[in-house]
């Protein structure tokens, strides 16, 4: 069992700092999706799909929580406002957290996309879960306080 003593939440905001944590953002990638696909981009479309949270990141946002100088969990959050909406809308893409972590980091990672929203001017945090399983409910509904619709989950902030 590892010790959590040190954990921090970084922004990542440089291609430098993205390609360096790369494998374990596909280590996560490859965990989310063993069981049952929950991404609708492949390996290739989902590091895509992170260098453009880089190339955006005045609007998006990719944190990852570190042990030390160890990546242990990350989440990744974009602009989710629909182009005529008036309530801006935040969708938390994307967390992971190594299951030895999952319980302290996970929680972590969620609050600060939360906080991320909030001050860039979010009213509403969404996320996807398309794992239909008694744990993917609590974490969402019970642990993070979001309300659920199907799959959809939402929160005011």
């Amino acid at each position: 069992m590892t010790t959590q003593t040190n954990i921090t939440l970084k922004e990542i905001t440089t291609l430098q700092e993205l390609l360096s944590i790369m494998p374990f953002m596909l280590e996560g990638y490859d965990a989310m999706n063993r069981k049952q696909k929950v991404f609708d981009v492949d390996r290739e479309g989902f590091v895509k799909t992170l260098f453009g949270v880089i190339n955006t990141h005045e609007k998006n946002v990719i944190g990852v929580a570190f042990d030390g100088i160890e990546p242990v969990g990350y989440g990744v959050g974009f602009d989710d406002t629909p182009t005529y909406g008036t309530t801006k809308s935040f969708l938390l893409w994307a967390l992971y957290a190594k299951p030895e972590y999952s319980k302290t980091v996970g929680p972590m990672i969620f609050n600060g996309a939360e906080e991320w929203a909030k001050e860039h001017g979010y009213k509403k945090l969404n996320a996807y879960n398309a794992r239909f399983s008694g744990a993917s409910f609590r974490l969402f509904e019970k642990i993070f306080g979001m309300r659920r619709s199907q799959i959809k989950f939402t929160k005011t902030i």
